[in-house]
């Protein structure tokens, strides 16, 4: 799997057919296969479009944001690919004495 970087601000991430696309300012356009990306790390004032934001959602691309200088502005991530029904019993699990006594935490 892949992540992709973009630090050149006024840069446009897309989607087309089955790539994600990077557009510089200078109209040079950089396409990775949809199916290596792992997750988009946004540095500075670079844009990503509405249908390349439900793409990475749909996917389970993480998309990360930090200032042009590198301080971290936050995280977009899915929660599509979260098992409710498994963290529920996990968060009951926890509530229950006996099964508090059996963990093991290394």
């Amino acid at each position: 799997m892949s992540s992709l970087y973009v630090n050149e601000s006024g840069a446009v991430i897309s989607v087309e057919g089955g790539y994600f696309c990077v557009t510089k300012r200078d109209g040079l356009v950089h396409k990775l296969p949809k199916e290596l990306l792992e997750s988009i790390t946004i540095f500075g004032n670079s844009k990503i479009t509405t249908p390349c934001m439900q793409e990475c959602l749909r996917r389970g691309i993480s998309v990360n944001y930090f200032s042009g200088k590198g301080a971290y502005y936050g995280k977009i991530s899915s929660t599509r690919h979260v098992n409710g029904e498994r963290l529920k019993a996990q968060v009951y699990a926890c509530d229950d004495p006996v099964f508090r006594e059996d963990v093991v935490i290394i």
